[in-house]
C-alpha cells in the first residue's frame, strides 16, 4: 500500500470504531503512515499489524498519528522514516492502552521504541528494546525480548477474554482466536522419529520443528507424545519440550510399543494447562477423546471474545 498522506495497511483515516481487524501488508507514505492506520481520531480495539512501514514524518508500526484511542493492539512491523517515528505510533496525542510493539525503528529526529513524539498517554504499553534497537521512547516501557514473552510483564492485561501467550514463554502475546485457521500456524510434522531401548526405558528422538507447513518460521508450544500397543488405538502419554524424551519403565509392562509425535503450536494457555494436568494423571485416555476436549476448550475461549 502506498500514498502520500494518511496511509495505512488497513485504513487511512479513522473517525469511528474498529474492532478485531488486522493488516499484514507493507506500507509506504510520506506523512501519517502506519502499518495498520495512517491517522486515528476514533477508537481501535483488539487489532494488529505485521507489515513494515516506511514514511518521512509521523510514521509508526501500527499508527502514523494517533489522536484517538487504541486498546489491546500490537505491531510487529519495522518503522523507518525521518521525524516522529515509533515502533507502535509515530506521534501520539491520544490514548494508547495495553499495546506493544516489536519492530525495528529507524529515524533521525524524535524517534522511539514505542512512540516517537507527542503529548498523549501510553498506559501499560511495552516495546522490545532488543528487536527495536531502541532504548528510549516518549511513551511505553521498554523490555527485553525474554521479558516481552512472559505473562507477568503485562500486569492488568486480560488473558482470559482477550489475550493469550505461549505456555512455555516462546512468543509475544497474541489474541486467543488469532491462529484458528491460517495455514502459517500449522506446524510441520516432526521428522526422523527414532526409538532407542535403554532397558527398561524407551528413548524417543526427533528433529525439532522450526517451520510451518507453509515454510514460515514458527514457535512450538510443545510436542504431544502418543503411544499404542497395537498401532490401532493411540493413547495420550504427555506433552513435552524435551528432545530426547524418555518413556520410563515402559519395557517392564509391555513387550512392544508404538509411538507418534505431534508438534503443537499456538495452543492457548487453557489448552496447554489441560495437557499438562493430563500428563500428571495415571490414566489411559484415547487421543481422539483428548482432541475433542482440546477443541471444546478452543471453542469456549472463542465464545468469550
Amino acid at each position: 500500500v502506498s500514498n502520500s498522506y494518511s496511509c495505512g495497511g488497513f485504513m487511512g483515516n479513522n473517525n469511528g470504531v474498529i474492532n478485531n481487524c488486522y493488516s499484514t501488508c507493507n506500507v509506504v507514505g510520506y506523512d501519517m503512515t502506519g502499518g495498520f492506520g495512517g491517522y486515528n481520531n476514533g477508537t481501535i480495539n483488539n487489532c494488529y499489524s505485521k507489515g513494515d512501514t516506511e514514511g518521512y514524518i509521523n510514521t509508526g508500526g501500527f499508527s502514523g498519528y494517533n489522536d484517538g484511542t487504541i486498546n489491546n493492539s500490537y505491531s510487529k512491523g519495522n518503522a523507518d522514516g525521518d521525524e516522529n517515528i515509533g515502533g507502535f505510533s509515530g506521534s501520539n496525542y491520544g490514548t494508547i492502552t495495553n499495546c506493544y510493539s516489536t519492530g525495528f525503528v529507524t529515524g533521525n529526529i524524535d524517534f522511539g521504541g514505542f512512540v516517537g513524539w507527542g503529548a498523549g498517554t501510553a498506559s501499560t504499553c511495552f516495546w522490545d528494546t532488543q528487536t527495536s534497537g531502541q532504548s528510549t521512547s516518549i511513551g511505553g516501557t521498554g523490555k527485553t525480548s525474554a521479558e516481552m514473552k512472559m505473562q507477568y510483564t503485562y500486569t492488568g492485561w486480560d488473558f482470559v477474554n482477550i489475550w493469550d501467550i505461549s505456555y512455555y514463554e516462546l512468543d509475544y502475546p497474541f489474541f486467543g482466536d488469532e491462529y484458528d485457521t491460517p495455514a502459517d500456524a500449522i506446524p510441520s510434522t516432526p521428522q526422523n522419529i527414532q526409538i532407542t531401548l535403554q532397558h527398561p526405558h524407551a528413548i524417543l528422538t526427533w528433529d525439532e520443528v522450526t517451520h510451518s507447513t507453509e515454510g514460515d518460521p514458527i514457535y512450538i508450544d510443545g510436542y504431544i507424545i502418543l503411544f499404542s500397543e497395537d498401532q490401532d488405538h493411540y493413547f495420550f502419554l504427555t506433552v513435552t519440550r524435551d528432545i530426547p524424551f524418555s518413556h520410563r519403565f515402559v519395557m517392564e509392562n509391555s513387550s512392544s510399543m508404538y509411538y507418534n509425535v505431534i508438534a503443537a503450536s499456538h495452543f492457548n494457555s487453557r489448552q496447554m494447562q489441560y495437557l499438562k494436568d493430563l500428563s500428571s494423571r495415571l490414566i489411559k485416555q484415547e487421543w481422539e477423546d483428548v482432541k475433542k476436549n482440546l477443541n471444546k476448550i478452543e471453542v469456549s475461549a472463542q465464545r468469550r471474545k
